[in-house]
């Protein structure tokens, strides 16, 4: 299968509330640290909206949000419902999922978290549920 997109024209706020998304969930466990940064930035460097943008310039502005919501994720998780297409939303959930995983995140704070921005973003629950179920998969030993 080949995956072509064509439209990667997104605007300085996508990408700025796309590593809100994955920030928010570096941030579950209470404090946000270098390697949490690092671990972001490769997730974003894979994406192809970010091709072609510095990351730490993204990221930094993407402080000034997290500043809007006063340090609370789940505040900042309502920035995410300014993302400008549905898909872009659905992407963020799937990005936040897997970087959870990434991190090691499979516990109750991470599912209310979950829970809200899936409730933020208007995303159906049986998408999110297998969503989850695929990246539990993926990150569950065997």
């Amino acid at each position: 299968m080949v995956i072509k997109n064509n439209n990667l024209n997104h605007s300085n706020q996508d990408l700025q509330l796309l590593v809100l998304a994955m920030g928010c969930i570096g941030l579950v466990d209470g404090e946000m640290n270098t390697s949490h940064v690092e671990v972001i930035k490769n997730f974003a460097e894979f994406l192809p909206e970010f091709q072609d943008c510095d990351f730490y310039d993204v990221w930094n502005d993407t402080g000034k949000i997290f500043g809007e919501a006063q340090g609370d994720i789940y505040k900042a998780v309502h920035f995410l419902d300014r993302l400008s297409h549905i898909n872009l939303k659905k992407r963020s959930f799937i990005i936040a999922v897997d970087l959870a995983g990434a991190f090691g995140y499979l516990d109750d704070e991470l599912d209310q978290l979950l829970a809200h921005m899936r409730t933020v973003l208007k995303i159906e629950e049986t998408f999110a549920n297998q969503v989850i179920k695929i990246f539990q998969i993926k990150y569950t030993e065997i």
